[in-house]
């Protein structure tokens, strides 16, 4: 979701599900597996470029070629791109079950550690996200535990790419729930780790979640610079995955700041990114930034609406559906508060 090392491993094929094979299979079955990888990393290109609709489309055919075969990582990895990219279009749900699918794929094949791809480890990955879609869902003990359990396994495999995916997540799980200190501390460790090793995608990630912590704990001219800095460096990559969560918080700053012209003009470049792109998860967010400007109460950091923060469901009157059904109905259930969290 995201731009990837250049180094690729291979999905382990599980010893039980070895087989003999006859020439005739194997030679169909070599050339689905090239082009599964091929389609891989055709998600992987779409979907950080922000590509949503050509991502979903090529996430299900993905899905369906992966499920010919018998390489367990194989339709792990397919099930978690199409999950990411359901994630992206507001469809939390249906994310959460395709990772579900992931994960217990990703257990029967063998140790979690094993299951490499592209440069990442997908278990990693899965968890990662996992923490975001259940947050977003309101399940906001087992989306800590979710990022927990990325950060845990990322330093077992002493693998940096994948510790600095778990951190940046990470750092953006404590963002939706208003952390600044959690921000920091995940934003600075994931910031070392993209420095040492030249993970540009993800060190932008982590710049302008340290940003909002800055501004958060009271330097809101600093936190826009670093805020602004990130967002450059984004860019920079050719990638647009979550560009207008990152254009909310900056207007968001802006506003704060008194710098209405420059929120009025970063809010309406975010919403056009959204609907160019079709990125949905973060139409809630934006809205409430909109009302923002007519004097309602400040959307935090520019997030979506709060789950259930100690509990492990969500309040069952409003529905959990897309995000701008979701800032409807929150509205109608009497959602007048600032919110906690974000896309």
């Amino acid at each position: 979701m995201h731009w990837v090392p250049a180094d690729r491993n291979k999905g382990l094929l599980p010893p039980q599900r070895s087989r003999r094979c006859t020439p005739e299979r194997s030679t169909w079955r070599d050339g689905t597996v090239t082009v599964a990888r091929a389609l891989r990393g055709l998600c992987y290109v779409h979907h950080v470029r922000g590509h949503i609709q050509r991502t979903s489309e090529l996430g299900s055919e993905l899905v369906d070629l992966a499920e010919q075969g018998d390489d367990l990582v194989m339709q792990a990895d397919a099930h978690n791109a199409l999950a990411f990219n359901l994630f992206h279009q507001g469809e939390h749900q249906s994310a959460r079950e395709h990772l579900e699918i992931s994960s217990a794929k990703i257990v029967h094949a063998g140790d979690p550690a094993n299951a490499l791809s592209r440069g990442v480890n997908i278990h990693v990955f899965g968890r990662a996200y996992r923490a975001h879609v259940d947050w977003h869902l309101g399940f906001a003990d087992t989306a800590l535990r979710a990022a927990q359990d990325a950060i845990d396994l990322a330093h077992r495999l002493v693998h940096p790419f994948s510790l600095a995916v778990a951190l940046a997540y990470a750092a953006m799980l404590h963002q939706f729930r208003r952390e600044p200190t959690e921000v920091r501390a995940r934003a600075d460790a994931a910031h070392s780790i993209c420095t040492e090793h030249g993970f540009s995608y993800y060190d932008a990630w982590a710049a302008i979640m340290n940003g909002w912590a800055v501004a958060e704990e009271g330097d809101v001219d600093d936190g826009i610079a670093r805020v602004r800095v990130g967002v450059r460096d984004l860019r920079a990559t050719g990638a647009e995955l979550r560009l207008p969560h990152y254009l909310g918080i900056l207007a968001d700053l802006y506003r704060r700041a008194q710098r209405l012209e420059d929120a009025i003009v970063t809010l309406a470049e975010a919403r056009a990114v959204a609907e160019r792109n079709e990125e949905h998860w973060t139409d809630a967010s934006l809205h409430l930034l909109e009302g923002s400007r007519s004097g309602n109460p400040r959307p935090s950091g520019g997030g979506t609406l709060p789950p259930a923060r100690h509990g492990e469901r969500a309040s069952p009157k409003c529905p959990r559906t897309s995000p701008t059904r979701q800032c409807k109905a929150h509205a109608a259930c009497g959602g007048g508060r600032s919110t906690s969290g974000s896309l």
